[in-house]
């Protein structure tokens, strides 16, 4: 069966056209968009333009361009484009902590960890980055970066030489682990990366 004019079957079914709800969403992004121009170069600014256009398009066929993200997520939309602007308007040198980042960008310091493979979607329709990069591997080539965890250390250890405390554990930073030693000749050597099974 085709349907010559589907508008009946929808007000009867109480449903709208995906194109509908892609205009819509259109309009609302770009009004709550608009604010970003400020920071972005006019490259930049047109580019972000251009992938909210095909976002929208491919949303209107009822595909999505941004994982899992359709016409009915706008706010979460709108801070994975905010995050892919502020990324895009960085200055590779200026190092920053993903956290720091998140919450400057969108107002939430998880949002970026929680998002960054749509993010990774916006940026790479937006810009020229290298295919073998990951998600966060991108986030890294923008200059934003995972602040490591210490190494948790419990046991006769010693740094250059000097004896650790042993009760109940040190922390380390993992560029201190060259210079780590053991006192005396240990019977066993137990590695624990998981953080819970560790204090347990």
């Amino acid at each position: 069966v085709v349907l010559l004019d589907p508008e009946p079957l929808y007000r009867m079914l109480e449903r709208r056209k995906p194109s509908d709800l892609a205009n819509v969403a259109r309009t609302e992004l770009e009004a709550r968009l608009a604010a970003l121009s400020s920071d972005l170069t006019p490259e930049q600014l047109n580019a972000l333009r251009g992938v909210l256009e095909r976002v929208t398009l491919a949303w209107s066929e009822k595909r999505n361009l941004i994982r899992e993200l359709g016409p009915e997520n706008v706010d979460s939309v709108i801070g994975v484009f905010k995050a892919a602007a502020a990324l895009l308007s960085r200055s590779r040198d200026d190092g920053m902590d993903r956290r720091t980042f998140s919450r400057r960008a969108t107002g939430d310091s998880k949002f970026v960890e929680n998002n960054v493979g749509r993010i990774a979607d916006v940026v790479r329709m937006a810009a020229p980055i290298p295919d073998y990069l990951d998600s966060s591997n991108m986030l890294e080539y923008f200059g934003v970066k995972r602040m490591p965890h210490p190494c948790l250390l419990a046991g006769p250890v010693t740094y250059k030489g000097y004896q650790l405390p042993t009760e109940p554990y040190v922390g380390i930073a993992p560029e201190m682990t060259a210079q780590l030693g053991v006192d005396g000749d240990p019977q066993w050597l137990l590695t624990v990366e998981n953080l819970a099974s560790f204090n347990r």
